[in-house]
């Protein structure tokens, strides 16, 4: 579980009205996050100290939490006012098993570049062996040995 405290200041001119709102009842930021207190008043020049608390959950996401202030005439649901985005991203951690290892595998291109290189050497070996074993500049110098006199 992790905390963060927000510092909330009423700059208006007039007592606000502050509401948190996440985008859905059964999302995961609205099921992850506790906030204290939820609704709260404020005088002008006024501020006050807001908990959010976080609890990790099973699978990531992305949203956004809005603190919306509203004049405090404004009771309906369909309030007029103006507010803040915060967004908020979960990063939930990947599974792990004792003693178990993640194998990278390539791509069908890396292997065939792989078995390009090892014909390459086995040609190369291959010329190697033919070139130092069978010599066929040492066929060409027994042709060429005769006896040259000059007298």
């Amino acid at each position: 579980m992790a905390s963060k405290v927000l510092e909330v200041k009423n700059e208006s001119m007039e007592t606000q009205n502050y509401r948190f709102l996440s985008p859905d009842k059964e999302s995961v930021l609205a099921k992850s996050i506790d906030i204290n207190p939820p609704d709260f008043r404020l005088a002008p020049g006024e501020a006050k100290s807001v908990v959010l608390r976080f609890h990790q959950p099973k699978e990531s996401s992305q949203e956004n939490l809005r603190l919306v202030a509203y004049g405090p005439h404004q009771e309906s649901k369909l309030a007029i006012g103006s507010g803040v985005i915060i967004p908020v991203q979960f990063i939930a951690p990947k599974p792990q098993v004792n003693g178990a290892s993640v194998i990278k595998t390539g791509n069908g291109s890396q292997f065939f570049w792989h078995m390009i290189v090892y014909m390459l050497d086995a040609l190369a070996l291959i010329l190697f062996i033919w070139f130092t074993r069978f010599r066929p500049n040492r066929i060409l110098v027994k042709r060429a040995r005769h006896k040259i006199s000059f007298i």
